[in-house]
């Protein structure tokens, strides 16, 4: 059995590249994935992917969520199957190719992966947005099948939960948006215009430098920025607040007067949501939304 696990980068989302000749580097780290050679006599290598769902705050594996494999290219639907009782659903699709994943459960904020041509000589496939992913071609029966097993956690929606949205960063003492931001921000877009009875509060924090009240000022601005974003997107104004809180609620122990890498500042200078009202529809009724997140 051949295998490689991949830790999460930052806790939401996960980002490899699995390579089809040689070890490749995913941020610095060798990845062993060498998978064999397709035979001459296979007409055509496939991928079979196998996603299981779990519910993010407990690992319970989820029956009965749709879950659909998208080319990521047309945006023509390749095929849609239900979780079975063990939270599993699987896909076979032609190895080559662009493909997204996107879930749907009426009782969960939607999940959404990629899994791609890396555009690269020799050809790799790029894997974003999993929980975890594991290779494997032991069970293969052909030398041609290309095993991924992958997990997707999802969030339950009810209100007055809390979702983090760990990949909205802002530098040091400003309220700007960084780049790296907009893919989280593009998936929050996408769940607001999938989810019509979805209302939320953004709430923005800081690290502990500054003063108490410059830094409650600085995290109302943080909050905002993404309420600027929201709108520019077309989302209307009324279903969403903001709501910055400083320095008072660090998830760490950074506090005034203790010294810290700026790594451990930045987990403090984070955005969440609180879901403030919600009314569950059936994946059927909702709206079919680009994903344009994952697509570019």
């Amino acid at each position: 059995m051949k295998f490689t696990t991949l830790s999460l980068l930052f806790v939401f989302t996960l980002m490899s590249t699995l390579g089809f000749s040689q070890a490749p580097v995913v941020e610095g780290v060798k990845t062993p994935v060498k998978p064999e050679p397709a035979s001459a006599s296979s007409d055509q290598e496939l991928l079979k992917l196998i996603v299981t769902v779990m519910d993010k705050s407990n690992s319970v594996r989820l029956n009965n969520v749709q879950v659909q494999l998208i080319n990521d290219i047309d945006g023509r639907l390749v095929d849609s199957e239900r979780t079975n009782e063990f939270g599993v659903a699987e896909f076979v699709a032609p190895l080559k190719g662009d493909y997204r994943v996107e879930t749907c459960d009426p009782k969960y904020l939607g999940g959404a992966a990629s899994i791609s041509n890396c555009n690269t000589d020799p050809f790799r496939l790029c894997i974003e947005g999993f929980d975890f992913v594991i290779y494997e071609d032991a069970i293969s029966t052909l030398t041609s099948d290309h095993i991924i097993k992958t997990d997707m956690k999802l969030d339950r929606l009810e209100v007055g939960k809390i979702v983090d949205l760990d990949k909205i960063f802002y530098d040091f003492d400003k309220a700007t948006l960084r780049p790296e931001s907009k893919r989280e921000l593009d998936q929050l877009v996408r769940a607001l215009e999938m989810l019509p009875g979805l209302d939320i509060q953004l709430r923005s924090h800081t690290d502990s430098r500054g003063t108490n009240e410059y830094n409650r000022d600085l995290s109302q601005r943080r909050a905002e920025s993404v309420v600027e974003y929201l709108i520019a997107e077309g989302i209307e104004r009324e279903r969403f607040s903001a709501k910055g809180f400083g320095e008072s609620r660090l998830v760490n122990e950074c506090a005034d007067g203790v010294e810290c890498t700026e790594e451990q500042h930045q987990k403090n200078r984070r955005t969440e949501f609180e879901v403030t009202a919600y009314i569950p529809q059936p994946c059927e009724e909702l709206p079919d939304v680009t994903l344009t997140a994952v697509r570019n």
